[in-house]
């Protein structure tokens, strides 16, 4: 039979890895965000679609529960 050995120091846990990289993958995402403005159109025109959509039906309903 063989053994295998591992070295005994571990490494440092992931979690300061991937909040270090927090701030630079921010940033990344906001310079794309802001060379592509028309990418935020679409969501945003979706959104305020929904957001018109269900006040219109719910409006009715929040008006027979809370009178006033």
């Amino acid at each position: 039979m063989s053994t295998v050995t591992t070295a005994g120091t571990a490494g440092p846990p992931a979690a300061p890895k991937s909040w270090a990289a927090l701030g630079p993958l921010t940033a990344r995402s906001l310079k794309s965000c802001l060379r592509t403005p028309s990418l935020l159109l679409s969501p945003l025109l979706t959104s305020a679609f929904f957001m018109i959509i269900y006040e219109g039906q719910l409006s009715s309903v929040t008006a027979a529960a809370t009178p006033g």
